[in-house]
């Protein structure tokens, strides 16, 4: 988002005219404006990142599963068609947090399940995308994609795989993570029950099925940034997706970006970052996008 003011990307807050589901955000990785979908009220998750900003009270209910898990779909389908007419007529732009976006920029690029948790655990995670395509297929045109941000723990089980498909069938694309390329790493930095054998089965069976983005973090961990051994053993994964005929669309490298969970977590120097991405996109071939 080169020219936009710094703090309009950093600023990611589920919080929009009294919404409960709909936030527009600006999205460096979506290059432009991003309506978020948060259907995790009480911020589900089976991941606990150490990078998480879900902090606080919205802590406390993740880790003791309290609040309803129910999604009001007419309430949901009423901020969504809201918010998506805003963006396509321009009104959205006169509200003075989306103002100071350079006229330049103001691309509606998508419409992104993501949220103060994993997406996919929602039990009604199908009905809710039923409704975002309905909205999508609708209202916009085709360059606006769906995008599910997740953190490919559920793609085996079967009311996931279906929805997928459907998402998939209406100019879908999915964003997943891979924070760590060893089992260490991951339970370190994702600190997940979920093993890091179902993660890397799960990204090899979708990326043989369609093409997926992969969004990976980099940052020091109590000062000491990532040694070259880490960082080959994370290209190493990306090495055997692409060997088992794995399609990744591109890579998606950013650092620490607001306040996070934990102290001893911090972000890396854009210059680092570079580097990593230049390491990753010579010894894969890939295109590998960095984000500070």
């Amino acid at each position: 988002m080169n020219g936009t003011p710094r703090e309009l990307t950093r600023n990611h807050s589920r919080l929009f005219q009294n919404q409960k589901y709909v936030y527009p955000v600006v999205s460096r990785r979506s290059r432009g404006l991003s309506i978020g979908i948060n259907i995790s009220p009480t911020c589900l998750c089976n991941f606990l990142c150490t990078y998480c900003q879900v902090n606080g009270v919205y802590r406390q209910q993740r880790e003791s599963h309290t609040g309803t898990l129910t999604v009001d779909l007419a309430v949901l389908e009423q901020e969504l068609r809201k918010t998506v007419a805003a963006a396509l007529d321009g009104t959205l732009f006169e509200i003075p947090e989306f103002a100071q976006i350079p006229l330049n920029q103001r691309h509606f690029n998508d419409i992104a399940f993501s949220g103060d948790g994993e997406p996919t655990l929602s039990p009604m995670f199908r009905e809710t995308m039923q409704t975002a395509l309905n909205v999508h297929q609708e209202l916009c045109p085709e360059t606006v994609k769906i995008v599910l941000i997740t953190n490919a723990t559920t793609f085996h089980l079967p009311q996931t795989a279906e929805t997928l498909s459907r998402m998939m069938e209406h100019h879908g694309e999915i964003w997943a993570k891979l924070d760590a390329g060893t089992e260490d790493l991951y339970r370190r930095i994702n600190r997940s029950k979920v093993p890091f054998f179902t993660v890397l089965r799960n990204l090899e069976m979708m990326s043989q099925w369609k093409p997926i983005v992969i969004q990976s973090i980099f940052l020091s961990q109590d000062g000491v940034s990532p040694p070259p051994e880490q960082i080959g053993y994370y290209i190493d994964r990306l090495k055997h997706l692409l060997d088992i005929g794995g399609r990744i669309d591109r890579v998606q490298l950013y650092t620490i970006a607001r306040s996070t969970l934990e102290s001893w977590v911090s972000p890396l120097r854009e210059e680092q970052m570079e580097a990593i991405s230049e390491q990753v996109s010579r010894e894969t071939g890939l295109t590998a996008e960095v984000f500070c």
